[in-house]
């Protein structure tokens, strides 16, 4: 599954290892289950261990279930553009604990350690509710989002270490 690495390589510093996403089907019923809800909020962290969890509510029905995922994936990137991640790739208690020009969403998307995610979206009435589950550890504070390199450097050895077309490792 494609990461968005060329949102890495273009708004933030480039990363010696991001793994290509690897579609996991337990995080997705972890997070259809909670879709259902459409509770407009993240699950309790004991409904899905082992997972971290982006939300996304997008306030109309004039779309389809892609379209809905399409857009929550699109706002969890734009955190990267409008907010801006320390140069150092860093995350701290402070970044972390920001109430603006947050940067928690797109951090579990680029997490250099994980490379596996599932999602679900929900029409739920007037709105569709989206939940994408990142199998941890994402987001620990004290620690790299990535490690800055050049691209690709740190992959994995093996005769397909770095898929040119994503500029991202696989495996």
């Amino acid at each position: 599954m494609e990461r968005n690495g060329e949102y890495a390589n273009e708004n933030a510093p480039p990363a010696s290892r991001m793994d290509l996403m690897e579609y996991d089907c337990t995080a997705e019923q972890l997070a259809l289950n909670h879709v259902r809800l459409c509770d407009q909020r993240e699950s309790p962290v004991l409904a899905r261990p082992g997972y971290s969890e982006n939300i996304h509510i997008l306030r109309t029905s004039a779309t389809d279930l892609l379209g809905a995922l399409q857009n929550a994936i699109a706002n969890f990137i734009f955190e990267l553009r409008g907010n801006g991640i320390p140069s150092n790739m860093i995350l701290t208690p402070q970044v972390f604990n920001r109430r603006s020009r947050t940067v928690t969403r797109v951090s579990k998307v680029l997490w250099g350690s994980n490379r596996f995610v599932g999602c679900a979206t929900q029409l739920c009435g007037s709105f569709y509710f989206t939940s994408c589950m990142y199998r941890n550890p994402v987001n620990v504070v004290g620690q790299s989002i990535y490690n800055i390199g050049a691209v690709c450097s740190a992959c994995p050895t093996g005769p397909n270490n770095c898929n040119f077309s994503h500029w991202l490792c696989s495996y």
